[in-house]
């Protein structure tokens, strides 16, 4: 999934007899396409969303987008790097008017992910978040429900948005997060306290599990509302 990275650029480098590679992610914006090229080859079958549903293997779903806007000091600061961007930007556009993202320098880069991220963690997203699951969440039934956040401001933000208005329980899976604690009280041996606890303790009890990334790459919730 990663391997594209900069940082596993020498794994790009090995000569193995025979190869074979399996992504969500096979194009990247940046010179990681051309290493993965190198390593792997070109994409010679493709099983996309559609395909999987089809085959049973996931769920159908909805999209049903909500819209906010930003605040004063964010549009500020989206549009100030959004004019450095595209002020940067236009020495690396080709004759075909599209960007060559593989010669983009790392500060530029930079710029792209800082401007994305105030779009992520727009502040109005957090009371809309609260209002979507204060409407349509039911605690009765014991629903599974996922919320995706940026990082862990973000997460704080909501959990303390969903506990003013009185939503429970909250659940948080995330690299720092400790986890439940399962498994007999009077017998230390059997307690599990870690995330893969907080998962099982979520399945089992319903509620709103909050997550940062860890759960975005090939976890497998059948219980999922």
């Amino acid at each position: 999934h990663r391997i594209g990275a900069q940082s596993f650029s020498e794994i790009c480098k090995w000569k193995p007899s025979k190869v074979l590679g399996l992504s969500a992610t096979p194009e990247r914006y940046d010179d990681g396409s051309q290493r993965l090229a190198e390593l792997c080859g070109q994409v010679i079958h493709e099983y996309n969303l559609e395909d999987a549903i089809a085959d049973g293997y996931l769920t159908r779903y909805l999209y049903n987008i909500e819209t906010v806007s930003l605040n004063y000091e964010e549009l500020e600061e989206y549009n100030s790097i959004k004019e450095e961007i595209s002020e940067a930007i236009r020495k690396f556009r080709k004759k075909d008017g599209k960007i060559d993202f593989s010669k983009i320098p790392e500060w530029l880069r930079i710029k792209l992910i800082q401007a994305k991220r105030i779009i992520k963690k727009a502040a109005e997203k957090t009371e809309i978040c609260g209002q979507i699951i204060e409407e349509n969440y039911k605690q009765e039934k014991k629903e599974n429900w996922l919320v995706y956040c940026e990082d862990g401001q973000q997460l704080g933000n909501v959990r303390r948005e969903l506990i003013q208005r009185g939503i429970s329980p909250i659940h948080e899976y995330w690299t720092g997060a400790e986890g439940a604690i399962l498994g007999p009280q009077d017998d230390p041996k059997q307690l599990e306290f870690d995330r893969d606890g907080t998962l099982r303790l979520w399945e089992k009890e319903g509620g709103i599990l909050l997550s940062i990334q860890c759960l975005d790459e090939g976890v497998n919730i059948p219980s999922i509302s």
